[in-house]
């Protein structure tokens, strides 16, 4: 099997949702390496600074794939939208993951290329 990184930009009101998805994705491909920002460092995003830019920049570089999980996203959010800015601006493609049925955010769809929906 293929070592995989991947980031999943995701709102951490639905942190549920985030470990159903990595935890579907590992029994899909045990070698998936999560580089998403972990909820711990919630308090570390409270600000809006370069530092923290940079950081998940980097994330996002080193990452294979860029998924996008839809729960909770029917607001635009600053940092949700930093991370789909940033994927786009390195020319990763952008998965977007629906645990529900429903339609993809409007302000997300001009970033998605792929639509997976994942039963739960």
């Amino acid at each position: 099997m293929i070592t995989t990184k991947i980031f999943v930009i995701h709102n951490w009101e639905y942190h549920h949702d985030y470990l159903q998805l990595i935890l579907s994705l590992k029994k899909m491909n045990p070698r998936i390496i999560d580089l998403s920002i972990p909820v711990t460092d919630k308090s570390n995003l409270q600000s809006h600074n370069k530092a923290i830019e940079q950081y998940i920049e980097s994330r996002i570089i080193e990452s294979n794939q860029v998924l996008v999980l839809t729960s909770g996203l029917k607001v635009e959010r600053y940092w949700i939208r930093k991370e789909l800015d940033l994927t786009y601006k390195h020319n990763k493609t952008l998965i977007s993951v629906s645990l529900t049925p429903g339609a993809i955010p409007e302000w997300i769809q001009e970033y998605v290329r792929i639509h997976w929906y994942l039963e739960k």
